[in-house]
C-alpha cells in the first residue's frame, strides 16, 4: 500500500511537471508579441461583430459584401475611427475598429448599419430589421489580444471550411496586411506598435497555433479525476 501510495505521488509530480511544461510551451508570448515595452493598452481598441437577423445570410451575396466594405471604408474619415482590420462573412461580419471616443464609434456604427439595412431590404425587397442587434464591441487591452484578434477574423473563412487559407478569401483584410496595401499601412502599423519588418511574422500566423478548447478541456477533465483517486489514496 506504502509502495502504491509512493507511485502515485511521483505520477502526480510528473503530470504537473508536464503539463505546466506543455500548456507553457503552447502559450509562450514569444509566439505571439512582438518585442515593445509596453503590455497594456488603452480601450481605444474595440472588437465589433454584426450578425443577421435570426442569423440570416444578409451578406450572402458577394456584391453586398463589397457594398458593406465600400460604406466601411468610405465613413472612417467622417467620424475619425480607423479600420484595423475585418472580416465579411455571409450572416456576421468582423471589424477591428480604433477610435479616439466611443461616441465616434457608435456614430460609425449606427451610419454603416443604417446605410447597409437600407441598400439591403431595397434590394431583397423586403422590410424591417436587418441586423441582429446594433452591433456588439469588446474592448482590447492588451497586444496579446490585440494581435490574436486580428488573426482570428482573418482565419474566420478558415475555420468554417469556405476556403483553405486566408489569403483565398476576398472579403477580409488579409492581402492587404500581406501586400502592405489597402487598409494597411504605416499609421496602423504605429497605431498596433509594430515594425514593418516584424509585423508578417507575428500576424500572419494560423489563429489555431493555439491549444484548443476541446484539448484543453480534456486535460483539465484528466487532471481533475487525477486529483480525485490521488486525494482518496492519501486520505
Amino acid at each position: 500500500m506504502l509502495f502504491s501510495k509512493i507511485c502515485i505521488n511521483i505520477c502526480f509530480v510528473i503530470l504537473i511537471y508536464t503539463s505546466f511544461n506543455f500548456t507553457s510551451n503552447f502559450f509562450r508570448k514569444d509566439d505571439f508579441m512582438p518585442r515593445i515595452s509596453r503590455n497594456s493598452l488603452n480601450s481605444n481598441f474595440f472588437h465589433v461583430t454584426v450578425q443577421g437577423i435570426n442569423k440570416e445570410h444578409i451578406f450572402y451575396n458577394n456584391s453586398y459584401k463589397n457594398f458593406y466594405i465600400y460604406k466601411m471604408l468610405s465613413n472612417l474619415n467622417r467620424f475619425n475611427v480607423t479600420l484595423i482590420s475585418y472580416c465579411i462573412m455571409n450572416n456576421h461580419a468582423h471589424l477591428l475598429l480604433y477610435s479616439e471616443e466611443i461616441s465616434n464609434l457608435s456614430r460609425y456604427m449606427k451610419s454603416l448599419n443604417t446605410s447597409y439595412s437600407i441598400f439591403y431590404n431595397h434590394s431583397e425587397n423586403r422590410v424591417g430589421y436587418v441586423f441582429r442587434n446594433r452591433f456588439s464591441s469588446q474592448p482590447i487591452t492588451n497586444y496579446f489580444y490585440l494581435f490574436n484578434c486580428i488573426r482570428y477574423i482573418h482565419d474566420n473563412p478558415v475555420k468554417a471550411g469556405i476556403v483553405d487559407h486566408a489569403y483565398n478569401y476576398k472579403f477580409s483584410s488579409y492581402n492587404d496586411y500581406m501586400n502592405f496595401s489597402g487598409i494597411m499601412n504605416d499609421n496602423i502599423l504605429k497605431l498596433i506598435a509594430l515594425e514593418k519588418a516584424d509585423y508578417r511574422n507575428i500576424l500572419m500566423s494560423r489563429y489555431d497555433n493555439s491549444l484548443s478548447l476541446k484539448d484543453l478541456n480534456s486535460f483539465i477533465l484528466n487532471l481533475n479525476i487525477f486529483i480525485r483517486i490521488f486525494s482518496q489514496i492519501n486520505s
